[in-house]
């Protein structure tokens, strides 16, 4: 998911081997749950 999706990360410094940490808004969830729903759906048709 990029940005626009509503996911971004967060990094304590800009070294490259900073931990990073992902949050989401509430749109991003949404739109998450969504994703999830359509796999869900594709993967049962295949059952």
């Amino acid at each position: 998911m990029e940005p626009e999706d509503c996911c971004l990360s967060s990094i304590d410094s800009l070294d490259e081997s900073a931990a990073s940490v992902t949050g989401f808004t509430r749109k991003g969830l949404d739109y998450l749950e969504d994703i999830l729903d359509d796999r869900r759906s594709d993967f049962m048709k295949n059952i």
